[in-house]
């Protein structure tokens, strides 16, 4: 029996990802998840007080957000230690990469923009905390203390390319720039570590 709920519970979960992948969160909803599982849908209200539940579920289980030494860690080749701008660029481009990789991530984010439920909860708080972990690693990393300043630049920054990951899903182009391939991918990331470089170039001298 506890078996059983076990198996039902990971197909309900699994179920969460694969319709916001396939269908996006607009069609998220009790009928549709049970469908995709498999299962009937009284057993989400079951086993996950409903809705609401299951969505926090997937959101502790499933890899929704990257990590920080998938950004900076030691398996990771990056700049010398001591040049600030280069480790917050680098960290930037790569967090970029990230979420590209991350479809799902992607319409949680967009689902944000509009509800808040458990997932989107969930999706913030890992978010928070994460970045807030990578900008304090890159600014180790670059030789300076942790300030609100540096925060506050990063995290812009990191705003900024997530909705031009989000804007890109329905538009190739944004003010001359094209994303239908690599290399504007890799203009935006060498525009970031620009924008970087320039901002806090002052503070480094």
């Amino acid at each position: 029996m506890i078996r059983n709920r076990r198996d039902t519970e990971d197909k309900l979960v699994r179920a969460v990802g694969a319709v916001l992948e396939i269908s996006g969160f607009q069609k998220v909803g009790v009928n549709l998840l049970a469908r995709t599982a498999g299962v009937d849908k009284v057993l989400i209200y079951r086993y996950f007080g409903g809705l609401d539940g299951l969505l926090s579920a997937f959101g502790e289980s499933a890899d929704i957000w990257w990590t920080v030494d998938e950004i900076v860690g030691d398996e990771t080749a990056g700049p010398e230690q001591g040049n600030l701008s280069a480790w917050c660029g680098l960290a930037l481009a790569r967090q970029v990469d990230a979420l590209r990789q991350r479809p799902v991530t992607q319409q949680i984010l967009l689902w944000e923009l509009s509800q808040s439920n458990g997932l989107t909860r969930k999706l913030n708080e890992l978010r928070e905390t994460r970045t807030q972990q990578l900008v304090r690693r890159a600014i180790e990393l670059g030789g300076r203390r942790v300030d609100t300043r540096l925060l506050a630049v990063h995290s812009l920054l990191g705003a900024a390319s997530e909705y031009v990951i989000l804007r890109s899903r329905n538009s190739d182009s944004l003010l001359g720039m094209d994303f239908s391939d690599d290399a504007g991918w890799s203009r935006l990331a060498a525009s970031l570590s620009a924008v970087a470089e320039a901002v806090l170039a002052e503070g480094e001298a």
